[in-house]
């Protein structure tokens, strides 16, 4: 889940960057991933309850300020490359 979560992050912060820090597009593309990262939970967690809150926050944060939303935003820019974002990870910004 981690791995996917992060995917999206990366995602979150190319919408972000390409739309000019839309609320429409961020929301729109919030509501995408979210729905998905729940349907995948109900897949497999067999405890869900426990799963749910720091899920949520994990999954609300991380695509708003994480390092991978801030690659995404730098691949979005061309200030960076898919390289670049790979030999970045666990750097930080």
């Amino acid at each position: 889940m981690g791995g996917l979560k992060n995917v999206h992050a990366t995602g979150a912060g190319t919408v972000a960057a390409l739309t000019n820090e839309s609320a429409t597009s961020k929301s729109v593309y919030f509501a995408h991933y979210t729905s998905e990262m729940i349907f995948i939970t109900h897949l497999v967690a067999k405890i869900l309850l426990a799963l749910a809150g720091p899920l949520l926050a994990n999954t609300y944060v991380t695509p708003l300020k994480g390092r991978n939303a801030w690659y995404g935003q730098m691949l979005a820019k061309g200030e960076s490359n898919w390289i670049w974002v790979i030999a970045s990870v666990g750097k930080g910004k």
